[in-house]
């Protein structure tokens, strides 16, 4: 029996499914599709439909809160198990999720409980401090963190197209309606890879396994040299000029933190960055020591620094995963009401998830009881945070709150 709060939300999905259109995925009849639930994001997957209006007459009709599609083409996509679908080709979708990302505000919205002594506690923490048991956390999501995956959304993309030749007609970009964006690799060049050619892709974004030797970057004792800069392309040049970047605009101490030298050193270098910068550009590493193996280990501090820094963090195997089924842009999240919007490249770096992903903004109130919800921003209007308390809220919070478990309808 559907809850009173899985009710309202329903309704509220059915009212914006009735006025709006979902643009389906290419070649819509060769996807699998998956539904889900109140709080169980699929239920039921190998669904299928024949086209755009097929889909959007589904989602009218039942009215799914979670609704999902595969990355892969089948040939016959609801058919089960897996192996009789017969695939024929299969986008690739990278993921940057907030709980993915270490950030500060972690600190202030995210909570923990441990499962075996019942100490508790604010922030993202793995194991209990006081008995070693891993705990239960409560994940909270805010405009600072779900910008750090939209950085690093828009890094990528950058990458895609400068260091891998990608047009823009080959990627699309959406938020997920939760946690943070999606990049959605289109391209007819990737659509044939074979698994092991994906993980290949992957590694090179993640710097897995990354050799400095191969990229001719040499600090030896006998030599410290790299390419010079009118011969550095893709990872080499990413790498220098993240090199320069900290060179420029960290602090001695952040160098010295980072780098194991002294304080007195990192001043040195600080002193000196004009000159180790065109040293740099001419494919040489500045002495910063009289021994040779001193120079060695500071630069191959730093440049593992640098790789750290220009890494990006995708999960190997949910970026290959050919049966991987992806929120379907522009439906709307069972989590959270939000819409998984989808927008232009050009607005990446702009959009605003929490003001552009919400479609219910009308002026009515709903009496909630909100169980534990820190501060939230919805539309720039700030909420909460809230324990234990009844509360008249707009519309769209009181949504964001009941879709996400933490209040209940009065």
């Amino acid at each position: 029996m559907e809850s009173k709060e899985e009710i309202f939300v329903k309704n509220k999905f059915k009212e914006y499914y009735l006025k709006n259109n979902v643009h389906a995925p290419e070649r819509v009849i060769n996807r699998e599709f998956g539904i889900g639930v109140f709080k169980r994001k699929i239920v039921s997957r190998h669904l299928n439909f024949i086209s755009e209006k097929n889909l959007n007459d589904y989602l009218k009709n039942y009215v799914p809160l979670y609704i999902s599609y595969s990355l892969a083409s089948y040939k016959y996509p609801d058919r089960q198990p897996m192996g009789k679908k017969e695939f024929v080709q299969a986008d690739m979708v990278f993921e940057f999720d907030a709980d993915m990302l270490e950030t500060p505000c972690k600190k202030t919205h995210d909570s923990w409980m441990c499962k075996k002594c019942e100490a508790n506690g604010m922030g993202n923490i793995k194991k209990c401090d006081d008995c070693g048991e891993y705990t239960s956390v409560e994940e909270w999501f805010c405009p600072e963190c779900i910008g750090k995956t939209q950085e690093e959304t828009l890094k990528l993309l950058k990458v895609m197209q400068n260091d891998l030749g990608f047009e823009e007609k080959d990627l699309k970009a959406n938020f997920s309606g939760n946690a943070g964006f999606h990049l959605h690799l289109q391209s007819d060049s990737i659509q044939n890879l074979i698994k092991e050619e994906r993980i290949q892709l992957v590694d090179y974004l993640s710097l897995h396994n990354l050799n400095f030797e191969m990229l001719n970057f040499l600090f030896n004792e006998k030599e410290l040299t790299i390419p010079s800069n009118k011969h550095l392309f893709g990872i080499q040049l990413r790498l220098v000029n993240e090199i320069k970047r900290i060179i420029s605009k960290e602090s001695p101490d952040f160098i010295a933190a980072h780098s194991n030298i002294s304080s007195k050193k990192a001043r040195e270098l600080s002193n000196e960055k004009e000159k180790i910068i065109e040293s740099l550009d001419k494919g040489a590493l500045f002495s910063l020591f009289s021994a040779a193996k001193k120079n060695s280990s500071f630069w191959s501090k730093f440049f593992e620094l640098a790789s750290q820094n220009i890494r990006f963090d995708i999960d190997r195997q949910t970026s290959v995963d050919i049966v991987k089924l992806i929120r379907l842009p522009d439906s709307l999240h069972g989590s959270t009401g939000l819409k998984a919007a989808s927008f232009p490249l050009s607005r990446l770096e702009s959009f605003n998830a929490f003001k552009d992903s919400i479609v219910f903004s009308s002026n009515q109130t709903i009496k909630v009881f909100i169980n534990k919800a820190p501060k939230f921003i919805l539309c720039e209007e700030e909420f909460g945070p809230f324990e234990n308390e009844e509360r008249e809220l707009p519309e769209k919070a009181a949504l964001y709150l009941v879709a996400n478990g933490k209040a209940t309808l009065t």
